[in-house]
């Protein structure tokens, strides 16, 4: 059966106004149109917001009404006395042009169409109710702070948009310069502009974001190919000596539970989050003491050999469903807890949880364990990604070999003949 929409015919139509009768609207008349499957055809006008006054009338083309039909030229162009009335007919005509080439795509290729009017459809979707859809899925497996740097990313969001809701199908090149000048631009009365590893960071949310849409189909083209690189500050990583380590175990902590999970995180490398959600069955006990679990930043699954002593701070073992360091609270929490502990332990130094992970990379460097060991232990996905405390303890060599310096003198040089020695 032949398609119906092989018939429909676009023309360009006049239609005169009712205020002015002078003035004539320039519409684009489709005709036979099927829509949502409805058997009946149906006729469509399409305004184009065009208006003409000096239309070329063709005597010889009389319509049923009295009046005459608008003259065209070979190529179907209305045609007016006046340059600006022609201009706007002109472009009547290729509006009318493309909308015919879209009826005739969609009778000769269906299936195509049909699927680029779904994607058109799921273009729609404005951005910021999608971001805080996507915030609530992750709080379920982010850290704190992570969820901190997402609740800012919105913010930031919804100041870019400024109530001009924006969809995914106007996200290009152009939109994704316009969000990272507008990163770049941001200052708040608090804090002024941001620093360049808070820039970098809403950029990478950003780009998360468009990942995501990316999956759902919300978006044919990824923009992340055209974003801007951001590139942050290096920050000195903040880590602990062996003997300011053994000073802090050997100081009082006013929390326990956080000194001894501190403890335990410089001597086995895990992240806050990995060590509050150890449980007991994660532990295997023996003479060769390992862990095995899954990382909740990366999901990965890692066996990790601990040493005995690790082991001695996990405390007495309990039901093996029981988190093996209870009474931990939230990063943030513990390390207002960690910064009075490492005050009273007399080091200066601003450490924070995570610092113990910087500390046990550089002591495992510093004792002589090669590089892709520590990045196993690690669990880092890439060696790369380690290479930044190997750099850190080669400035310590450098440091050390430039420690030991000579405070050499001048000899006087020697004339004349050289006096013999008699060695006993």
């Amino acid at each position: 059966m032949r398609n119906p929409s092989l018939k429909t015919k676009c023309t360009v139509r006049l239609q005169r106004s009712t205020t002015d009768k002078k003035d004539y609207y320039l519409f684009i008349e489709s005709y036979p149109v099927y829509e949502n499957n409805d058997p009946k055809p149906k006729r469509k006008a399409t305004f184009l917001n065009r208006v003409v006054r000096t239309v070329v009338w063709d005597t010889k083309k009389p319509t049923r009404g009295g009046n005459y039909q608008p003259k065209r030229n070979v190529e179907g162009v209305i045609q007016c006395r006046s340059q600006i009335d022609q201009q706007n007919t002109i472009f009547a005509a290729q509006a009318c042009a493309e909308m015919q080439d879209i009826y005739n795509k969609k009778a000769l290729f269906p299936e195509q169409y049909k699927e680029l009017q779904e994607q058109y459809a799921r273009e729609q979707k404005a951005v910021l109710p999608y971001i805080q859809d996507l915030i609530k899925k992750k709080k379920e497996t982010l850290t704190s702070g992570t969820m901190r740097l997402w609740a800012n990313f919105e913010k930031k969001y919804k100041a870019f948009e400024n109530r001009q809701t924006t969809t995914f199908g106007e996200w290009n090149r152009a939109k994704v310069e316009e969000f990272a000048a507008f990163i770049a631009a941001f200052k708040s009365k608090k804090v002024g502009k941001l620093a360049a590893n808070s820039q970098k960071a809403m950029v990478g949310c950003l780009r998360t974001m468009l990942n995501e849409a990316y999956k759902d189909e919300l978006i044919s083209f990824n923009p992340n190919h055209v974003m801007p690189v951001i590139k942050g500050e290096q920050k000195q990583k903040q880590f602990l000596t062996l003997q300011e380590l053994q000073t802090l175990s050997n100081t009082y902590c006013s929390k326990e539970a956080v000194k001894r999970v501190s403890l335990f995180s410089a001597l086995t490398g895990l992240r806050h989050s990995d060590c509050v959600s150890l449980r007991w069955e994660n532990i295997t006990d023996g003479e060769n003491p390992s862990i095995k679990f899954a990382q909740q930043k990366t999901k990965d699954s890692v066996y990790l050999p601990i040493s005995k002593e690790a082991l001695q701070l996990c405390g007495k073992q309990k039901d093996e469903k029981d988190k093996v360091f209870e009474g931990v609270d939230n990063s943030q929490t513990c390390n207002n807890i960690i910064k009075k502990w490492v005050a009273r332990a007399e080091i200066k130094k601003n450490i924070t949880f995570h610092c113990f992970r910087h500390t046990y990379a550089t002591l495992q460097l510093s004792s002589g364990t090669d590089i892709y060991t520590v990045s196993k232990m690690l669990g880092h996905a890439d060696v790369k990604t380690t290479q930044v405390y190997a750099q850190i303890v080669d400035e310590k060599k450098q440091q050390a070999a430039n420690a030991i310096k000579l405070n050499n003198q001048k000899t006087k040089k020697i004339t004349g003949p050289m006096k013999q020695v008699k060695l006993h």
